[in-house]
């Protein structure tokens, strides 16, 4: 479930055209009582977060009871100290506009919350429908609650702010996040504009990564040379990183991402005694593996799972290909970090920006992906840095079409969906960069990494 914190003076028609595909989506509004009944969220395992202007003080005062569930937080154009000089809305215009605050006022900010024709008009399209006396009595409510907050804990995972913010201005954006240590993201807008982008290129449609992995199973082995190449890597720094693992014994291994085994059937000529246990949530547990090890297999969504499991249960942690397609890369660190034994060591691949750049050139889609020096930033908040390289690897195709077809059979084509205007695939095949041979080259950009639990984590 995505729950949405919207603004101050909004209803249920601002957000009236939100969707994402494989969410359902649940809308906070007028904040005059910040008591929530958070027993709708029940039944989901995964909730992800998208505060806006004043929902990001809500959000940060109220979902304390949830917090388990939630995988990702994105605080947009607002802070978790909105009357403030230095880190919100200063507060002489904050004042100022609450004592002096009328239907004309209203209708100035606004206003004032776009930049563009185009946002403007967007709003103006799904403007709020309330009585000025409960917007008035919101902003009332707010300043109290507001003035009375102690300090608030809640951490946020990304920070979108809007360059030209005419509400939150955003140098005071700048500085409040900086101080959380909170990624940050400029926008070339306002304090209101289209924030349906964001929820396409930040919130991963994980039904949809399910089943186009699950539809590629059967073929790809055959068609993921790159992915080979990564787990032959990883487990040959593990010879060489972790010691003379052959010798240790009753070991506890956790594998993210299991899928046909590729990186499962290395490990176990490495591992000589001790259980692999393997998560995944498009495939069953892997053929053809050697019998000395015990093995146990659960169909999980590993983002979801890995935050309730239990303390330093695991020796090691391995995941190829797969932390690129869970909501909150830091987060999925920090339990790692919590669920490794003491000196634990996590082996982990992704990829990176520019990854499959040819695609994204043409259709725009693409994931969140991280560079180098930001994923060192990540992981050094929990883990000792052993050894971390980043490549580039290129593939070539004798034609467009063969390059989607690759992308098909190996799954990776599930990052074309989303809640926006679809590419047609015709456009991808008479647009796709050819070389002077008439072939087509496909960029990938793994980033392989060799972690040690820091000491307290």
């Amino acid at each position: 479930m995505l729950i949405i914190f919207a603004g101050w003076g909004m209803d249920e028609k601002v957000f009236q055209k939100f969707s994402r595909p494989g969410y359902d989506i649940a809308l906070v509004w007028d904040y005059t009582d910040l008591d929530i009944d958070w027993t709708f969220t029940k039944d989901y395992e995964e909730l992800c977060i998208f505060a806006w202007s004043m929902g990001v003080f809500a959000a940060s005062k109220t979902i304390k009871e949830i917090e388990p569930k939630i995988t990702l937080k994105i605080a947009v154009n607002g802070t978790k100290s909105p009357i403030s000089d230095e880190e919100g809305i200063p507060k002489e215009i904050f004042y100022a506009t609450l004592n002096n605050l009328s239907p004309h006022s209203v209708k100035k900010f606004f206003r004032r919350m776009s930049v563009s024709k185009e946002d403007r008009q967007l709003f103006e399209e799904n403007r709020p429908e309330r009585e000025f006396e409960d917007i008035q009595a919101e902003l009332q409510a707010l300043s109290s609650f507001i003035s009375k907050a102690e300090k608030l804990q809640t951490s946020w995972d990304i920070a979108i702010i809007g360059e030209k913010d005419l509400i939150f201005p955003a140098k005071n954006q700048l500085a409040a996040w900086d101080k959380e240590n909170t990624a940050v993201h400029i926008y070339d807008g306002g304090h209101y504009f289209n924030f349906l982008p964001i929820l396409d290129k930040f919130f991963i449609d994980k039904d949809n990564v399910r089943a186009h992995f699950h539809k590629s199973l059967a073929s790809y082995e055959e068609n993921a040379p790159v992915q080979e190449k990564i787990t032959e890597r990883i487990a040959f720094l593990m010879k060489e990183t972790a010691g003379n693992i052959e010798k240790h014994v009753d070991l506890k291994v956790l594998e993210i991402g299991s899928g046909t085994g590729f990186l499962t059937r290395k490990l176990a000529e490495i591992i000589k005694d001790g259980e692999i246990e393997m998560w995944d949530f498009a495939s069953d547990i892997p053929w053809n593996l050697p019998n000395h090890l015990k093995y146990t297999f659960k169909a999980v969504d590993a983002e979801v799972e890995i935050a309730s499991s239990p303390e330093e249960s695991y020796d090691y942690i391995f995941s190829a290909n797969a932390i690129q397609w869970f909501n909150s890369p830091e987060r999925f660190l920090y339990n790692s970090a919590k669920t490794l034994k003491p000196g634990g060591y996590a082996f982990l691949s992704t990829f990176t920006k520019d990854n499959m750049k040819e695609i994204t050139d043409i259709t725009g889609n693409s994931l969140p992906f991280l560079d180098k020096e930001q994923w060192e930033k990540l992981v050094s908040r929990y883990f000792e840095i052993v050894k971390i390289e980043d490549s580039t690897i290129q593939i070539s195709f004798p034609s467009p079409l063969d390059v989607v077809r690759h992308l098909k059979l190996t799954g990776v084509n599930s990052l074309g969906n989303n809640s926006g205007e679809r590419k047609s695939p015709i456009r991808l095949l008479s647009e796709y960069p050819k070389e002077s041979d008439g072939t087509c080259r496909l960029t990938y950009k793994p980033l392989i990494m060799m972690l040690k639990k820091k000491e307290g984590k």
